[in-house]
């Protein structure tokens, strides 16, 4: 008996423990980044999954009456300051996420997509889904491009990511 209770204190102070040990909280500055231009307004929010920032969630207003293309083989992950390849995102498999993109068009006025480095998106053999690892503290972002009537518009949005 006394075996029996000193075993269940023992794995209740592990318990507490475990639950009072803090995992790193973080935050982004600023939450939500706009740029805007004569053609569209675009914005980025982080995605936040596990106790980490994984991906963006893309915003893009066409303030055109035309149809406006996001141009993912020019739009880049940025890191630092530095381009670090493209993005992933639903619909493409994983084998192909190095590839070329096909372009999205927008033809209403509002679009939305969530979407993570494709650098930092692998294929778990484990679970047989995609899991996205951490993007690092620092600056963070999308270098996006959009062709109206053929032409690039460039836009660079960045949050910086650091723990509380």
């Amino acid at each position: 008996m006394n075996k029996k209770l000193c075993m269940l204190i023992f794995i209740g102070l592990v318990m507490f423990i475990s639950a009072c040990a803090s995992k790193p909280l973080w935050k982004s500055d600023p939450h939500l980044q706009q740029a805007s231009n004569d053609y569209y307004d675009a914005t980025i929010s982080p995605i936040y999954i596990f106790n980490a920032y994984k991906g963006f969630i893309l915003n893009i207003h066409n303030k055109t009456i035309d149809s406006i293309t996001v141009d993912w083989r020019n739009t880049f992950y940025v890191h630092n300051g530095k381009k670090q390849g493209g993005f992933w995102f639903e619909g493409i498999p994983y084998g192909e996420k190095k590839k070329p993109v096909s372009p999205d068009i927008i033809a209403g006025v509002i679009f939305t997509k969530e979407i993570y480095p494709a650098d930092l998106t692998t294929l778990s053999q484990i679970a047989g889904a995609y899991v996205h690892e951490d993007m690092k503290s620092g600056e963070n972002g999308v270098h996006l491009t959009v062709l109206v009537e053929g032409k690039p518009i460039t836009e660079t949005l960045t949050l910086t990511f650091s723990t509380k």
